[in-house]
């Protein structure tokens, strides 16, 4: 052996040495190239699932994007327009509490002083929610509702005050701008009342609706508020000295001239809240959800 020369028995244990070493490395290779596929298709899997990852994410992208383009939009009220449209409503609502402590006639109709100008507090609450939202609205029907009580308040302080030597109107000035606790009460609930649901109404539709059919929201509005702030004013103010037919008829004429008051307004309405979303910078990109 040490000479190159073997035996029949050598040559055979030979070969079968050299055989299992040759398949001993198609062994490997077959488990080198197993395991390479393995991580290929790791590879491939991982692959797809980042490209399936990047798909949802763009789609979820996609559908907040879209949701926000259908969302309503509200204005902020940081602008130069909401303090004056809320200085306009409660100046309109305090007047109007006024003008609603006499009763006047138009032939068989019998309506208060208030429905000269109290349509308008409701128009403006409208342009309010429509534009800047309730939480906006609500804010400015709250400070409504506070002068309402100061102005009360202010108008009993002077009541009670001595009058100076010669003035000899007390009896005119209580009659008109006395304290009666009665109208005070009625006045201050029916219009908590009816604004709120007034601007809840309008923001639930315009959150179906988005920026159409304003008419919808705008009226819709106007009947359920309305008539919310119609019936506990006339009842809380006026039932037992108004009865039966009086009664009926005054809550009645008071509630359709309103509302049809709204709807002749309408157009004006309309160009008002167009004109003060057009100017609002803020009114395209800010949400509100209630």
């Amino acid at each position: 052996q040490r000479f190159g020369f073997c035996n029949g028995r050598d040559q055979e244990r030979s070969r079968a040495n050299c055989a299992g070493i040759t398949q001993a490395r198609h062994d490997l290779g077959h488990r080198q190239s197993l395991k390479s596929s393995a991580l290929l298709g790791m590879g491939l899997n991982f692959g797809s699932f980042g490209h399936t990852f990047s798909l949802v994410k763009w789609l979820n992208n996609a559908v907040t994007t879209s949701n926000q383009e259908r969302a309503p939009h509200y204005a902020v009220t940081t602008s130069s327009y909401y303090p004056v449209i809320s200085a306009v409503f409660v100046a309109l609502l305090v007047i109007s509490n006024v003008g609603a402590t006499k009763l006047i006639t138009f032939g068989p109709l019998i309506v208060d002083g208030g429905a000269f100008l109290f349509p308008l507090v409701y128009i403006t609450g409208d342009v309010l929610s429509e534009v800047y939202g309730f939480r906006a609205a609500r804010k400015t029907i709250f400070i409504g509702f506070a002068m309402a009580i100061l102005s009360a308040i202010t108008f009993w302080l002077i009541q009670i005050s001595p009058s100076a030597p010669g003035w000899e109107n007390q009896s005119a000035f209580e009659a008109i701008l006395g304290f009666v606790p009665r109208i005070v009460l009625a006045s201050v609930l029916g219009f908590l009342v009816g604004q709120l649901l007034n601007s809840f109404v309008l923001v639930k539709i315009k959150q179906r609706t988005n920026e159409s059919a304003l008419w919808f929201r705008l009226i819709g509005s106007t009947v359920v508020g309305e008539l919310a702030d119609t019936l506990v004013f006339c009842t809380v103010a006026f039932y037992g000295i108004l009865t039966g037919a009086d009664f009926v008829n005054y809550v009645v004429v008071g509630y359709v001239y309103k509302t049809l008051l709204e709807v002749v307004l309408l157009p004006i309405t309309y160009r008002v809240i167009a004109y003060i979303k057009e100017n609002e910078p803020s009114y395209e990109v800010h949400t509100e959800v209630i």
